[in-house]
């Protein structure tokens, strides 16, 4: 049996509070992460840099060229790549969480309609995630939604729910599949990097045998 939903405040009064978030652990299991490089690519990396001792110059530094710019250009862009990427699966999934909450805040709410207004007991945020204390909420008809920048947001819990939906539509259709294009395409890079460095051994193995 799923325990029910529990709402964050930062301050509340008999009308009003501020929303924020409690994550209790990944909503849905986002897509595989993109990898930096891995040990496989960098033991590629090192066998090349010991061919380049055994060919002529004009080549090896071509190949120490092509190693450099692994390492130190597209190994940082994709970690910054993968970064963004995980930045936007952590907004995701708290948008989602927050729409559970408020969800069923609404649904106690309308279970009650025509009856005195019931309040809700909850966590307070004390000290950013750390440090919580009991409240009491005595009415949950108008919520503050951060919505980012520092803003605060003034809904009724079914406007609340509404920004959310068309929050998540916009992060997972526009700022989510951008990033992971953007990161599968650095990968994309190293890959070929890669390969054109094995290329470049494989070539002058095989003049000197």
């Amino acid at each position: 049996q799923p325990s029910e939903p529990t709402v964050s405040v930062t301050s509340c009064s008999t009308t009003l509070f501020v929303v924020s978030l409690i994550v209790e652990g990944p909503v849905h299991d986002p897509p595989p992460l993109i990898p930096t490089l891995t040990t496989h690519q960098a033991r590629r990396i090192t066998k090349a840099n010991q061919l380049t001792m055994s060919v002529d110059s004009e080549t090896r530094d071509k190949m120490q060229e092509y190693a450099r710019f692994i390492s130190g250009t597209l190994q940082p862009q994709l970690q910054t790549a993968v970064d963004a990427r995980d930045e936007t699966e952590a907004e995701i999934a708290e948008y989602v969480q927050l729409r559970n909450k408020l969800q069923f805040m609404e649904n106690t709410q309308n279970a009650n309609e025509g009856s005195k207004i019931l309040p809700i007991n909850t966590l307070v945020d004390i000290s950013h995630a750390t440090i919580y204390c009991n409240a009491t909420i005595p009415n949950p008809r108008i919520v503050y939604v951060n919505v980012g920048n520092g803003f605060h947001v003034e809904f009724t819990l079914q406007e609340a729910v509404a920004f959310i939906d068309k929050r998540l539509k916009y992060l997972e259709d526009d700022v989510l599949k951008h990033r992971s294009e953007v990161a599968e395409g650095i990968a994309s890079d190293v890959e070929k990097a890669l390969e054109l460095l094995e290329e470049l051994g494989g070539e002058m193995s095989e003049s000197k045998s």
